[in-house]
């Protein structure tokens, strides 16, 4: 599966990074629309290509590999086609690398390179709650891969306005407006918190619909899966806080380097030490070890609260050149 599907990770860096321009080229909508088309057309040849449906031959594993490559080819030909047809980012490979600025470089990797280590560190964190959780028993694991993908999906709202915070803000600080771009951060903070909350409703309210989807869950993970979906609906509300601002405000301005130690150090050297010593060591209920697991998000909150105030991140980082 990882052989066939690396190639797909290659197309995936260049079209997403695409997306990311014409975002910040205020064309939301062609963005939005570009990797929406990328679903459905997943999913239909996954289930073609899966099971072998109609003409299709039976592939199993490969076909799903062989669908998320094809997928990402088609993406990248309609993003291919909206290089030609907009007026966003040009492609000018050979020129960026041949003629282009020095400073363009180094800015690049000053400001880009924290970023990268954040979501290495980060990525590599949540993939030790699950290892955590896997060593707990099958029941723990099931209730554990339900709720994360509960979670994930209601947190890609509040990565979606943290992102959005990113571009509005940069635009600010960008044209010189840093005290309005100031303001705009604190809005943006007060409505991350807004957000978090509704989104932790929706989780509890959606918590008898999820117990009722037909699985083969034993009782004892049905159990289990209630807990950490309750556990889910305050986590959401620190998530949401911690990605707009860590994840949206601070690049804007510039600021990553912040992100990335409070993110490493909150993970690897405070929740995952942690919730192994409770599993392994203390033996403490599933529950408990999972309530540990979802920390991360708040023990920080007080370190990005004051830097947030520092306001170092209120800085114009464009050349005039």
């Amino acid at each position: 599966y990882l052989r066939m599907v690396a190639v797909g990770y290659f197309i995936m860096g260049f079209v997403d990074s695409y997306l990311c321009f014409m975002k910040i080229c205020e064309k939301t909508m062609m963005s939005t629309v570009i990797s929406t088309i990328g679903v459905p057309i997943n999913i239909i040849l996954n289930a073609l290509l899966i099971f072998g449906l109609g003409p299709f031959p039976k592939m199993g594993i490969e076909g799903a590999a062989l669908a998320t490559v094809i997928s990402r080819v088609i993406e990248l030909v309609i993003v291919a086609f909206a290089v030609l047809m907009t007026d966003c980012v040009k492609l000018r490979v050979r020129k960026l690398i041949i003629q282009g600025k020095k400073f363009i470089h180094s800015d690049f990797w000053k400001y880009s390179f924290p970023v990268m280590i954040n979501q290495f560190g980060w990525g590599g964190g949540m993939t030790m709650y699950s290892v955590i959780m896997g060593h707990l028993g099958s029941d723990a694991t099931a209730a554990n891969s339900i709720s994360s993908i509960v979670r994930a999906l209601i947190a890609s709202v509040c990565w979606a306005l943290a992102t959005g915070a990113s571009i509005i803000i940069g635009k600010m600080l960008g044209a010189g407006e840093l005290e309005l771009a100031r303001k705009t951060g604190g809005r943006f903070v007060r409505l991350s918190l807004g957000i978090g909350a509704v989104s932790g409703l929706v989780i509890l309210a959606g918590i008898p619909l999820v117990l009722m989807m037909p699985t083969d869950m034993t009782p004892v993970a049905h159990g289990y899966l209630k807990w950490m979906l309750f556990l889910a609906t305050y986590y959401i509300i620190g998530n949401s806080l911690n990605s707009t601002v860590i994840g949206g405000i601070f690049p804007a301005g510039g600021d990553t380097k912040f992100g990335m130690i409070c993110d490493c150090i909150t993970l690897w050297l405070v929740v995952v030490p942690l919730g192994a010593l409770a599993a392994f060591v203390w033996d403490l209920p599933v529950i408990a070890v999972a309530a540990i697991l979802t920390l991360d998000e708040f023990v920080k909150i007080p370190a990005v609260y004051i830097h947030y105030k520092k306001y170092k991140w209120v800085k114009n980082i464009t050349r005039d050149e």
